[in-house]
């Protein structure tokens, strides 16, 4: 478990969807800052992407390849890779991104809830209707996950970390990342497209950019 940070003391890394998770939830509130869709999109693909960085998956001609079916040591990642490796054939990134996604929330929540860093709380609405939301445990820890992202961008660490470039990439690829970087959005935009495709392993580039257009078509298909 990720131990908690004291105002001087800079929070431990967590796992790619963790870390997501809370770029993309109030830090104070615990609210989603994006809407239920690219939200799980942008799960899906970091779940996806914490089997590519231990090398238990790649992908190939856009489609998803079991590389290494050992167990991973995280349940979460153990079940999903059970998933895809059970399959007879190899399937399209889309498809296992818009397969994730309908329980990617739930299944992130849940695993931060297990570790302490989220605590579930309902909060009674008018009508008598019951409000459900997950808030960080430790405010400093959640806030220092897009502080973080941002130095990353900035330069500030001597090279940006792959699992950072790849953090930005699905930012900017649910639309998270204007929220992130703020008025250095359009500098931080470009220095991901710059970056990002050199990304190893190669897959973390696939999985953003996949979830770009999953999340890309989903407003075309609104808007008519």
């Amino acid at each position: 478990m990720t131990r908690s940070s004291g105002p001087h003391e800079r929070p431990e890394r967590l796992r790619l969807a963790d870390d997501f998770w809370l770029i993309a939830h109030h830090d104070r509130s615990g609210r989603p800052r994006l809407n239920p869709l690219a939200l799980g999109l942008g799960l899906a693909g970091a779940l996806l992407g914490e089997l590519a960085t231990t090398g238990h998956l790649t992908i190939h001609d856009r489609h998803v390849h079991v590389t290494d079916d050992t167990p991973p040591a995280d349940a979460t990642s153990h079940g999903i890779l059970e998933q895809i490796a059970t399959k007879s054939r190899a399937h399209p990134v889309p498809v296992w991104l818009k397969f994730l996604a309908g329980s990617a929330t739930e299944t992130v929540t849940t695993r931060l809830v297990r570790a302490g860093l989220v605590q579930r709380e309902q909060q009674r609405r008018r009508l008598g209707r019951i409000n459900v939301v997950h808030r960080p445990t430790d405010r400093n820890q959640a806030c220092w996950r897009s502080v973080r992202l941002r130095h990353a961008l900035a330069g500030r660490y001597g090279g940006t970390p792959w699992d950072d470039m790849f953090l930005a990439g699905l930012a900017d690829a649910t639309g998270l990342l204007p929220k992130v970087l703020g008025d250095d959005h359009p500098a931080g935009r470009a220095y991901v497209a710059r970056w990002l495709p050199r990304s190893d392993p190669p897959a973390l580039y696939e999985l953003a950019i996949a979830v770009e257009t999953l999340v890309g078509d989903a407003v075309l298909g609104a808007r008519t």
